[in-house]
């Protein structure tokens, strides 16, 4: 029936998620374009930030992967404000790199740490934990490290 993935949420659910997300997230920028009202774009932008947290605590999963998605949330928070903020990053900058710029470069080094997560998730196989202890103990920038030096 209900397979449970390595992460606690349901396997049927990862696995027809993404399609109706992006789709939605296509919807909420089609929405802006025509209407020219963001609240859709803004709720596909910060209902992330507001359901990861839930889904940290209310699914179990392995703890040890915890410190990579709040981490990435919190990569993902800054790039948002980087955007927000573009003019004044911009000036404070002198004009070498805009906010939105800004944004692109964090949101990437969100996106990096995720992947550094899901390489060491690959190394340790299904259910065993992390894959050293070294990285357990270790920080976050272990996985990254060995992600670059297993990247092609």
């Amino acid at each position: 029936m209900w397979r449970s993935s390595l992460n606690g949420v349901s396997k049927r659910i990862e696995e027809h998620a993404l399609l109706p997300m992006v789709l939605a997230g296509m919807a909420s920028v089609l929405w802006w374009v025509v209407f020219g009202d963001l609240r859709p774009y803004c709720w596909i932008q910060l209902l992330p930030m507001m359901l990861i947290p839930a889904v940290l605590l209310l699914y179990a999963r392995r703890r040890s992967e915890d410190r990579f998605i709040i981490l990435a949330v919190v990569f993902y928070a800054f790039a948002k404000g980087t955007e927000y903020f573009d003019q004044e990053v911009y000036r404070m900058t002198c004009r070498l790199l805009s906010g939105h710029s800004l944004k692109h470069l964090v949101a990437a080094a969100g996106c990096a740490i995720l992947f550094a997560m899901l390489k060491r998730r690959k190394r340790a196989g299904p259910g065993r934990g992390p894959a050293t202890g070294e990285q357990e103990a270790g920080n976050w920038q272990n996985g990254l490290l060995q992600a670059r030096k297993d990247a092609p």
